[in-house]
């Protein structure tokens, strides 16, 4: 009987095996899938005007396309049950086949009630193995959370997670940023995407990035803030290598200004204030300057209102001048904008450059720029090409060289005016 056990336990292994690899792959596919749907649903509960945003063939199209996901993946899991309750079924047959062959032969050594014991056993096991069976696979598909979550715990600590000094309180004091032959890649295998990176930013200055996509840009501002750690060179912050800084400290002296608004689940006091160190005062001041003071003030709450993680009681643009106001309130002596004023109108646009100027005159400002528009106003402008820095002067002098990269990009994207005497002269922003 041992060898038959055995077999047996071959058997359902294998069957096991494979009814766990279909089985997750295609809830997998299936939990992938299914997000689509419910995070259009909700974007259109809390945005109605986004259904408007594309034609009814498009929406229809892109329907079908997500229906057809689910549909696949629905008949790949119901596929493998079915494939999972037939050879079980046939598994159970041949255990109760073989029993009642074994009781037929050994009829004149086994009593009736061993007899009936046996088969009643035998029928059992259809039904217990079956069960078995998809508890064990529906544990190994629903461990694939955890393993992920594994996964991730063992991943390796950024790499200044555990530097030991500690800048001074009012580091950095004047804002000067000095990139010294940096060169960084996104992992040991990829090309550099930073490739000798040599100049200095001063104290104060606004600065702008120009480049086309894959230039750069956001890889320049992302190891200044250790997002990206560079293979080569230093980036100093007022004579301090950023590599040496604690990356929590480094993170909370540089203000970044993202190109999507955030907002937090919670008070409007919370969405400035998150670490409570702000007074009222301070926070309608921060507000006045963005011009949402006369909007805030006209909700019943004032600061008390509560915001959804959507930020739903917001516009867009509204939503970009609160973290504005977040960052104003921040004392960072560094300021980051990526592309902050790409998806937002033109009014909040120039909202955000008009306090720019303004409250962070004192400020060293980086403007990643997607349009050349943004950054006419800054003192001198970077120009990056496939990583390398290619030109790097003020707006002006860059315009007027007919044959600088910077006057080509202006060109291309229809900054010149052509109605103008002079060709090289700038459109009025």
């Amino acid at each position: 009987m041992v060898p038959t056990a055995n077999s047996e336990l071959t058997v359902v292994s294998e069957i096991l095996r494979d009814y766990v690899t279909a089985a997750t792959s295609s809830g997998g596919q299936d939990s992938i899938s299914s997000v689509r749907p419910s995070h259009g649903c909700s974007e259109r509960s809390s945005r109605p005007e986004v259904g408007g945003c594309f034609s009814g063939e498009t929406r229809s199209a892109a329907s079908r396309w997500t229906s057809g996901l689910q549909s696949q993946a629905g008949v790949r899991r119901n596929t493998a049950s079915r494939w999972l309750g037939v050879r079980m079924v046939a598994l159970g047959v041949t255990i109760v086949g073989v029993a009642s062959s074994l009781s037929v032969v050994f009829r004149r050594t086994l009593t009736s009630g061993v007899v009936g014991l046996t088969i009643s056993y035998a029928l059992d096991v259809t039904e217990n193995l079956n069960w078995l069976v998809r508890m064990t696979g529906d544990l190994e598909t629903d461990a694939a959370s955890i393993e992920r979550i594994d996964e991730y715990s063992r991943l390796a600590s950024e790499a200044n997670s555990h530097c030991t000094l500690q800048p001074a309180p009012c580091w950095p004091l004047l804002g000067r940023i000095q990139y010294l032959n940096v060169t960084a890649s996104h992992s040991p295998l990829s090309p550099p995407v930073l490739r000798g990176l040599n100049f200095t930013i001063q104290p104060g200055e606004k600065v702008g990035l120009v480049g086309r996509t894959g230039a750069g840009k956001t890889s320049l501002w992302s190891v200044l803030i250790g997002l990206l750690t560079p293979t080569g060179g230093a980036v100093v912050i007022d004579g301090l290598d950023v590599c040496t800084v604690p990356i929590h400290v480094l993170r909370s002296r540089v203000a970044v200004l993202p190109q999507e608004p955030f907002v937090l689940e919670g008070s409007i006091r919370l969405n400035l204030d998150p670490t409570g160190q702000i007074n009222d005062e301070q926070m309608w001041e921060a507000l006045r300057k963005v011009r949402l003071a006369k909007h805030i003030r006209s909700l019943p709450k004032g600061l008390d209102t509560q915001c959804q993680s959507d930020g739903s009681i917001f516009s867009t643009g509204q939503k970009q001048l609160l973290c504005l106001a977040r960052l104003l309130l921040r004392p960072a002596k560094i300021v980051v904008l990526d592309e902050a004023t790409s998806s937002v109108d033109a009014k909040t646009a120039a909202v955000i450059d008009q306090t720019l100027i303004h409250a962070c005159a004192k400020r060293t400002v980086l403007v990643v720029a997607h349009r050349l528009s943004t950054i006419l106003n800054c003192n001198r402008v970077i120009v990056l090409d496939k990583g390398s820095v290619v030109e790097m002067d003020t707006p002006a002098r860059l315009m007027a060289n007919p044959l600088s990269f910077f006057s080509r990009l202006a060109a291309s994207s229809g900054l010149m005016n052509p109605q103008s005497s002079h060709p090289r002269q700038l459109v009025a922003p």
